[in-house]
C-alpha cells in the first residue's frame, strides 16, 4: 500500500514533466531574439504542423477541447494558456550573466490553419479539424534593462532535443532598432549540456564613432562577463532540477519494487514492469544531468 501510495504520488508529480511540452517533433520550430530597444528583447516562435496527421494529434490533447471536429476562438485562448507556460519554462535569456525576465504576449498569439488561409476560428462553425495544418505564433518579452555598455546575450531553447535540428537556422539573432538587421558576430552551439544556445553582443547606449566592430562582439558573445562566478546550477534551471527530482523518486520507487518481487516470490506482479519503472528512472536521471551540463551527448 505504502509503495503504491509512493507510486501514485510520483506520477502525480512526473506528469506535468513528462507532457509539460506539447509542441513535440511534429512541429517543424523557428524562432528569434530580436533587440527591440536599449531595456527590451522580443522572441518569436512559431511552429508548423508537417501534415494534417501530425496536426491530429495536438487537436486531440486539446485544442479540439469538446472533441466536436471544430476549433473555435475559445479553445484557441484556452489551448494558449495550456502551452505558454511549458514553453516559457524551455527558454531562458541571459543578459551579462543575468537571466532576464519573459512575459509572454497574449494578444499576439496567432492561430491559423495553413492548408486554408481562409479559414476562420471567429466563423460560427470554426475551423473544422479534419483536414487542418496548425501554425503556432508566440511572442515573448524579455525585460533586461542592462545598462549602457556592450553585453553578452544569451539564448537557450531546453525544450525536447527533436524541435532545434539546427541552432543555426532555427534560432536568429535580429537588430530591430534601426530597421530588421541580423546581429553581428551571432553563434550558436549545442555546448552546454546539449541545449541549443544562440549568443550575440548587444551594445546599449552611446558607442564610439566607430563603433563595436564584429569582432569585437564576436568576442564579447564568446567571453561571458569576467567579474561573474562560473555558471552554475541555479533557479535558472528549474525545469532541469524537477526532471532531476523527478527521475530519482522513479528510480527509488522501482529499485524497491524490484527488491521486493526478486525477494518474495509470493509477491503479486511482475519483475519486468518494476524493472521498466526503474529503467525509467534511470533514463530521466541521465537526461536531466545532460541538460545540467553534467554529461555531454555521445
Amino acid at each position: 500500500m505504502v509503495v503504491r501510495n509512493v507510486l501514485l504520488a510520483l506520477a502525480f508529480f512526473c506528469a506535468p514533466l513528462l507532457f509539460a511540452h506539447p509542441l513535440d517533433d511534429k512541429a517543424d520550430m523557428a524562432s528569434s531574439i530580436a533587440i527591440l530597444d536599449d531595456n527590451m528583447l522580443e522572441l518569436a516562435l512559431e511552429f508548423r504542423y508537417r501534415d494534417v496527421r501530425a496536426s491530429y494529434a495536438e487537436l486531440a490533447a486539446g485544442l479540439d477541447r469538446n472533441q466536436d471536429g471544430t476549433v473555435t476562438r475559445q479553445e484557441v485562448k484556452l489551448r494558449f494558456f495550456d502551452i505558454i507556460d511549458p514553453l516559457v519554462l524551455a527558454i531562458t535569456v541571459n543578459v551579462g550573466g543575468r537571466q532576464a525576465t519573459l512575459e509572454p504576449d497574449a494578444s499576439r498569439f496567432e492561430f491559423r490553419d495553413l492548408n486554408n488561409e481562409a479559414a476562420n476560428v471567429d466563423a460560427p462553425e470554426g475551423i473544422p479539424t479534419h483536414s487542418t495544418r496548425i501554425f503556432y505564433r508566440f511572442v515573448i518579452v524579455a525585460r533586461a534593462s542592462p545598462g549602457t555598455g556592450l553585453h553578452e546575450v544569451e539564448y537557450f531553447f531546453s525544450g525536447p532535443q527533436a524541435v532545434v535540428h539546427s541552432p543555426a537556422t532555427q534560432m536568429l539573432a535580429f537588430d530591430d532598432r534601426r530597421g530588421r538587421q541580423p546581429v553581428p558576430g551571432a553563434r550558436s552551439d549545442t555546448d552546454t549540456g546539449g541545449m541549443p544556445r544562440v549568443r550575440f553582443a548587444w551594445q546599449v547606449g552611446p558607442v564610439s564613432a566607430a563603433g563595436p566592430t564584429v569582432s569585437q562582439a564576436a568576442e564579447v558573445a564568446g567571453a561571458g562577463d569576467p567579474d561573474l562566478p562560473a555558471r552554475s546550477i541555479g533557479l535558472g534551471e528549474v525545469p532541469a532540477w524537477l526532471t532531476l527530482l523527478s527521475g530519482v523518486g522513479l528510480a527509488i520507487a522501482g529499485f524497491a519494487l524490484v527488491a521486493r518481487r526478486a525477494l518474495g516470490s509470493a509477491r503479486r506482479g511482475r519483475l519486468s514492469n518494476a524493472l521498466m519503472l526503474l529503467g525509467a528512472g534511470v533514463a530521466i536521471i541521465l537526461g536531466a544531468l545532460m541538460r545540467l551540463g553534467y554529461l555531454r551527448p555521445l
